[in-house]
C-alpha cells in the first residue's frame, strides 16, 4: 500500500485516491515538483492546490496577464 502524502507546505493529508497518479487530477487539485535536497538527490513535494498557487505565484510573479497572449507566427 501505498505511504499517504501531505502537502509539503501547510502539512494537509491528501485525499485519498486509486491510483498513484490520481493526486495531479483536476478533481483535487494537487501538484508535485521535483526539487534537489541539500544534498543532491532529487525528492518529490506534493502541494495542495491552495500551496500549488501560491508556490506557482512566487515562482512566475503571480496573477494572470492583462490580456491575451498574442502568438508571432
Amino acid at each position: 500500500m501505498a505511504q499517504p502524502q501531505s502537502c509539503f507546505d501547510c502539512g494537509k493529508s491528501a485525499p485519498d485516491t486509486e491510483t498513484s497518479y490520481t493526486l495531479i487530477s483536476p478533481m483535487h487539485g494537487w501538484r508535485v515538483t521535483r526539487e534537489r535536497d541539500p544534498e543532491g538527490n532529487y525528492i518529490a513535494r506534493w502541494r495542495c492546490a491552495d500551496c500549488w498557487k501560491k508556490y506557482k505565484d512566487s515562482r512566475t510573479g503571480g496573477g494572470e496577464p492583462d490580456g491575451p497572449v498574442s502568438k508571432k507566427r
